[in-house]
């Protein structure tokens, strides 16, 4: 088995550079994810893997990018993914606790279905689904109320250590709080 090979650390990954999703159609999917999630359009080129199709690189206000992959021609008829091995379940977006508070009036005024808040643990979340079908969280916890999101990584193993001297299953929002 390949994980038989891995022993030891080959490399190590500086952060998420970007995700990638095809899209039916690239102008639905760009007004989506600038007009209704705010991600800033970095640059738009020919897909040099495909010259029927376009590349975009999206940016949030931190982190990683989202690139939107999409035919030049929106008629054209791409084969429909499902979901399985392999496949992505779903696109994470941090927002503030505000941000998360109006999302259901903003969104739902702007023509885009949206779950009822699910609480789990730590998170807040909101389901909706991009123009394309990839369904998309917008998620927040307590902390979420800047840009700088740079501790989050160090807040969570935090939470995790007090999450394991409390024998809990679950990473919960008192953890942290510690």
């Amino acid at each position: 088995m390949q994980n038989d090979l891995l022993k030891e650390i080959l490399m190590e990954v500086l952060t998420i550079g970007y995700v990638a999703i095809i899209c039916q159609n690239l102008e639905e999917s760009l007004n989506f994810y600038c007009n209704g999630l705010g991600l800033k359009k970095i640059y738009s080129e020919p897909n040099r893997d495909d010259n029927e199709s376009t590349q975009i690189l999206l940016a949030s206000q931190n982190g990683p990018c989202l690139m939107l992959i999409g035919p030049n021609d929106p008629k054209m008829k791409l084969s429909q993914a499902a979901l399985g091995v392999g496949s992505m379940q779903y696109l994470t977006f941090y927002v503030t606790n505000t941000e998360l508070d109006n999302a259901f009036y903003t969104l739902s005024n702007a023509g885009i279905q949206i779950s009822e808040e699910i609480k789990r643990g730590y998170e807040r979340i909101i389901f909706i689904e991009d123009p394309s079908g990839t369904l998309v969280t917008l998620t927040s916890w307590k902390g979420i109320n800047s840009s700088d999101l740079s501790n989050n990584t160090e807040r969570l193993k935090k939470a995790e250590s007090f999450r394991r001297t409390e024998k809990s299953e679950y990473i919960q929002e008192h953890h942290l709080e510690k």
